[in-house]
């Protein structure tokens, strides 16, 4: 008889208490004051939409004129950033990680909820393997990085059978186009192929680089820029590789490379380097092949301003910068005109380096994908990546690309960088590239830009 009591007086508490719950889910609903419901709302992007231009292309409401629309993710996406505060690549680092700080700013104030967490890479594979330890102990979703092809591809494997996302602003290399990455691994640039197709073309069609002397760093970037830039300079047949030299980054024998340089008789160099370079290219001055007497191509951004202007190493001597050329990756022509901007008034210490943009790009992208997928999971956000970045209706911020996604339309995004047009690689079909030219004092000259690959006329 107790038991039979007690349980009907469990049954009725039971009751009691699921209508208590029900009754106070409702009257939490319609309170719009409240700050611990579940939901997202996504929607409230008006400084996004001010800073890019605002909207999707179709012309239609902003997405502040849309209402909130109800994202049921409650747990934050986790973003792991592993970007090069050390080594040869530091001069690249804090641009991007400003970048990718104002991109989680934009998404949270549109209403995602995300985190940010970033590391140091340096340019060692032993210092990103521990970092990304790190970053596997946070429990991260996805990665953003690397940035040199050396550590991308050193870390790669492991992010991958941590079943993670892996999006690199910067890693050109050739290797990842087909890799075996189970659609777990993307990029916002393209690969070398284009780049070494755009330098080749460039030295084929200068009158002053007939004999042309090739030196580069002898890692998986420099080996793979340099070897598609002489199959194709051998295919012209305008230049004559007078010399193909790959050195140590880490120990580059110099003057033994500026010495074979002159033995040559070379009219021009094609410098593939990061910051290290620069002790070559003050031997090549010793050897009288340097930029003060022939032509010089450079990968380094902005390296005519620098070795002009004594800003790679004080205690050099600044040099003449009018026969410098060099080729870098650039946002396209149709991106966001106003990020750079932007990007200084959130952050006034961000140096303008070429992969801001990507950087920033890389995060709204995995978030959209987020977005499509209703899911954190990296094993369900990275089968929207390539489809957020392409064929649907063109939007331009994290804002409005994640309003209509949620209204069920299919979106692609053109960010930052510009269109994204993501193949079945995970990677962008074109890209676009700056070449500069300099002044004796290394003032800049105007850019031309030029997207690759390139027409026949070109």
């Amino acid at each position: 008889m107790l038991n039979k009591m007690f349980s009907k007086i469990l049954a009725t508490t039971l009751i009691v208490g699921l209508l208590g719950l029900m009754l106070a889910s409702c009257l939490h609903s319609n309170d719009d004051n409240s700050s611990s419901s579940p939901t997202v709302s996504i929607g409230f992007g008006n400084a996004v939409n001010n800073r890019t231009g605002g909207g999707s292309s179709d012309g239609g409401n902003n997405s502040s004129n849309r209402g909130a629309i109800e994202n049921p993710i409650e747990t934050p996406l986790r973003i792991g950033l592993l970007s090069p505060r050390t080594g040869a690549l530091r001069d690249y680092d804090l641009g991007p990680v400003r970048a990718a700080e104002l991109a989680v700013n934009d998404i949270k104030a549109a209403g995602k909820n995300i985190e940010l967490i970033s590391n140091d890479t340096g340019t060692d594979p032993s210092i990103a393997d521990n970092s990304l330890e790190l970053l596997l102990n946070d429990e991260v979703h996805g990665i953003v990085g690397a940035y040199s092809s050396l550590v991308s591809t050193s870390i790669v494997d492991k992010v991958i059978e941590e079943n993670l996302v892996m999006i690199s602003p910067a890693s050109s290399t050739q290797t990842f186009t087909n890799y075996p990455d189970r659609g777990l691994l993307f990029r916002t640039v393209s690969s070398n192929q284009l780049w070494a197709e755009v330098i080749a073309n460039e030295i084929a069609n200068d009158s002053s680089a007939r004999r042309i002397a090739i030196i580069f760093r002898n890692d998986r970037f420099g080996s793979e820029l340099a070897q598609g830039v002489k199959d194709r300079l051998e295919a012209t047949g305008n230049t004559t590789i007078a010399q193909f030299t790959g050195y140590e980054f880490n120990r580059p024998d110099s003057i033994n490379i500026a010495s074979q340089a002159r033995a040559k008789r070379i009219d021009s160099v094609l410098l593939i380097s990061f910051a290290e370079g620069v002790d070559i290219l003050y031997a090549l001055i010793q050897h009288g092949v340097g930029p003060s007497n022939i032509r010089m191509y450079s990968t380094v951004e902005d390296f005519g301003s620098k070795v002009a202007k004594n800003k790679i190493e004080k205690d050099r001597p600044a040099l003449s910068a009018e026969h410098i050329i060099d080729i870098n990756p650039t946002p396209h022509p149709e991106g966001d005109p106003l990020f750079n901007a932007s990007l200084r008034e959130f952050a006034p210490d961000a140096n303008d380096v070429v992969y801001n943009a990507s950087t920033y790009d890389a995060v709204v992208v995995l978030a959209l994908a987020s977005v499509v997928a209703n899911s954190v999971d990296p094993l369900e956000f990275a089968k929207e990546i390539n489809g957020v970045t392409k064929g649907g209706r063109k939007c331009r911020s994290f804002a409005d690309c994640a309003n209509l996604a949620l209204e069920g339309i299919d979106i692609d995004y053109d960010g930052a960088s510009g269109p994204l047009e993501f193949n079945d690689a995970g990677e962008p079909s074109t890209n676009s590239y700056a070449i500069f030219t300099y002044g004796s004092r290394g003032e800049q000259g105007p850019a031309k830009v030029v997207i690759a690959p390139l027409k026949d006329s070109e």
